[in-house]
């Protein structure tokens, strides 16, 4: 099918634009918002009990679950769209869907609010912060779709910028109302607030890039990139819908098994542990799709998934390792004593957390192969091995042998995932594993010492630290210097 109207995405400009730089006016703000997360983290953690951050993982867990199905992922299309008026097509198809499942979400909370709030714990305060979902919908699939239409446009410094402003708005929100006292609803509301701020410099980039296109919307476009892309609701969304699902797990499950305590240690433990992935690998991920399909056309894939992936290949192993070796006094230290139990968490997590990061930016490659239907399956397993595992781990064990079971099964599905992703553009694993291997080997022994002199020295901090700071800063140098081929891709 072809469109009419003025083609962008593959002009000469773009083609020639860096690929690190790119990266960079993603990752410069991510480095400024996660910098800020872990500098916040010791003051939230410190204004809001565990059982409070418990219950905002709740809802964020179904905040996430929810906007998946808004768009039914037709965002994922835009980098593929192929004309300016696809585009716009397919952002007016996207924001109606949002809008239609956030009026659903409000009638269903506004007529059965004590069925819903029993589905999600037996925490009475979840029944008066119902109407909370709605928007909990609504705006961040709306910044969803407004991000991939931003993509496109290539307006990486315009996302970037917004993304700083929604971590700074939403943290100042969330500590004035801890200090305000207000409980979770400060959490919730620190939430809503992050995802509100930001619509609009990212809104107004995408319409400008796309305002000639305004005018020419048609009911009969927006079904027709309905149709055109119809892979994407089909397969796609069923697939970000499981692996979302799989990865909120521990959340309902935690909870359900051991408390809203534990569902509040997992996620801190979670969202700070997942910073490197998030930082980096995420920050790579929407460039790398953008290339990706043009790459593909041309037949240049695998090489530029070979340089990506030597790139990033053993990046976050210090990180892993140290959170591995030194998770429960650096958690005690930094967040305080009733949050101990979470350093127990970061040493389990540790194996996914090493496999997740390299899969991450690979993760985009069935959409360019149109392959969403194998990728739906793969992820069905993982939600169903995880949740298994989970179960199996809470009832024959405790909470933290949950949290192990998830993240070894994790580690070993994921492994398979990235096989079949090397396998799709004809790239083998076994040479990526043994650079991994060659990582783990020297970060264990350098930050084992370290580990050492934390027991040989009666748990100093200040000499474990002068121990600990050449060799984190050993691992930063070596990160650094891989991530820099970059300029190559």
């Amino acid at each position: 099918m072809k469109w009419p109207g003025r083609s962008t995405g593959t002009g000469t400009e773009k083609k020639n634009s860096s690929f690190l730089a790119n990266v960079l006016a993603v990752s410069g703000s991510a480095l400024a918002v996660q910098l800020l997360s872990v500098l916040s983290a010791p003051i939230t953690s410190r204004l809001y009990a565990p059982a409070d951050h418990g219950l905002l993982a709740l809802f964020s867990a179904a905040f996430s679950l929810l906007c998946i199905l808004a768009t039914l992922r037709y965002e994922a299309a835009l980098p593929l769209a192929k004309t300016d008026q696809e585009a716009a097509h397919l952002l007016a198809l996207g924001g109606l869907l949002t809008l239609v499942v956030s009026a659903l979400v409000a009638i269903a909370c506004w007529w059965f609010p004590e069925a819903i709030a029993a589905r999600l714990t037996d925490d009475p305060r979840v029944r008066q912060y119902l109407w909370f979902l709605p928007l909990g919908v609504l705006l961040p699939a709306l910044f969803t779709l407004l991000t991939a239409g931003a993509v496109r446009a290539q307006q990486f410094g315009t996302l970037g910028k917004a993304r700083l402003v929604q971590a700074l708005a939403g943290t100042a929100t969330s500590i004035g109302c801890g200090l305000g006292q207000a409980g979770v609803l400060g959490l919730i509301a620190g939430t809503i607030v992050t995802w509100a701020i930001g619509l609009r410099s990212v809104g107004l980039a995408v319409v400008r890039s796309l305002q000639a296109e305004w005018r020419h919307l048609r009911w009969q476009g927006l079904l027709d990139v309905a149709r055109l892309h119809y892979r994407f609701p089909l397969f796609n969304t069923g697939a970000q819908f499981i692996n979302a699902a799989s990865l909120q797990v521990p959340v309902f499950l935690l909870a359900a098994y051991a408390g809203a305590a534990a569902t509040g240690w997992f996620s801190l433990t979670q969202r700070l542990l997942l910073l490197p992935t998030l930082l980096i690998s995420g920050a790579i991920t929407p460039v790398f799709y953008s290339r990706a399909r043009e790459a593909h056309a041309d037949g240049t894939l695998a090489a530029f998934a070979q340089r990506v992936l030597n790139a990033i290949c053993g990046v976050n192993v210090f990180f892993v390792v140290f959170v591995a070796l030194f998770g429960e006094p650096l958690f005690a230290l930094l967040f305080g004593a009733p949050w101990t139990r979470s350093g127990t968490y970061a040493a389990a997590m540790a194996p996914w957390l090493l496999v997740n990061f390299m899969v991450t930016p690979l993760a985009t490659l069935p959409l360019v192969f149109a392959r969403q239907k194998a990728d739906l399956m793969f992820h069905a397993a993982l939600l169903a091995a995880r949740a298994g595992l989970m179960w199996v781990g809470a009832t024959w064990g405790n909470d933290l042998t949950a949290v192990l079971a998830f993240s070894l099964g994790s580690a070993l599905l994921i492994l398979f995932y990235l096989w079949w992703l090397l396998h799709l553009v004809r790239l083998p694993l076994l040479p990526v594993l043994g650079r991994v291997a060659k990582e783990l080997v020297l970060a264990g022994v350098l930050l084992g010492a370290c580990r050492w002199v934390w027991h040989a020295s009666d748990e100093s901090l200040w000499l474990t630290g002068a121990a600990l700071v050449p060799v984190l800063g050993f691992g930063a140098w070596r990160a650094l210097g891989q991530l820099r081929t970059l300029n190559a891709a």
